[in-house]
């Protein structure tokens, strides 16, 4: 499978990451089936916490594929931070202009709060109450991060980031 770019030019998938947090069973058994077929397909799920890696290895799904692990707190604050960037360079996220006002509205629908605990700070993300349609294009780009952490680089690009600090 190809993405046809304006240019002419086209991206190739290398990998693809389908999040195990609803109907569990049928992503082990996809998973697990794509595998079979030499196709880079991984399941996976985000789990919450400051000091998690962006992506590690989990349990066996299901007995069929190994679960990866994605620490989304620290992912999803280093989209905001390139979402934010003004000019272009290093980890900047340029986005097509053929996406509707939905795309943006799923980027932006989490935002970061500081909830106290114990007389403690703790920084969590909350769903914005004004979201009507979700934060699904905010979570698959949290999981392309974390994928493009560990997939293999081709020779022209560089090396993958191991840590949120090097996003």
């Amino acid at each position: 499978v190809a993405f046809r770019l304006a240019d002419g030019a086209t991206l190739g998938v290398s990998s693809v990451a389908v999040d195990s947090g609803y109907n569990t069973s049928n992503v082990a058994t996809f998973c697990a089936s794509q595998r079979k077929k030499s196709r880079n397909v991984i399941a996976v799920k985000g789990v919450g916490g400051w000091d998690k890696p962006i992506i590690r290895k989990g349990n066996t799904l299901r007995g069929l594929t190994t679960l990866y692990l994605v620490g989304v707190d620290g992912v999803k604050a280093a989209i905001h931070r390139r979402l934010a960037m003004q000019e272009v360079g290093p980890g900047f996220i340029s986005l097509a202009d053929h996406l509707d006002a939905s795309y943006f509205e799923g980027l932006a629908v989490e935002t970061l709060r500081t909830r106290y605990v114990r007389g403690y700070a703790r920084p969590e993300f909350h769903m914005s109450s004004r979201s009507g349609g979700g934060n699904e294009p905010l979570d698959c780009m949290a999981y392309a991060l974390a994928l493009a952490s560990i997939t293999k680089a081709s020779p022209r690009r560089a090396k993958p980031k191991s840590t949120i600090a090097d996003m």
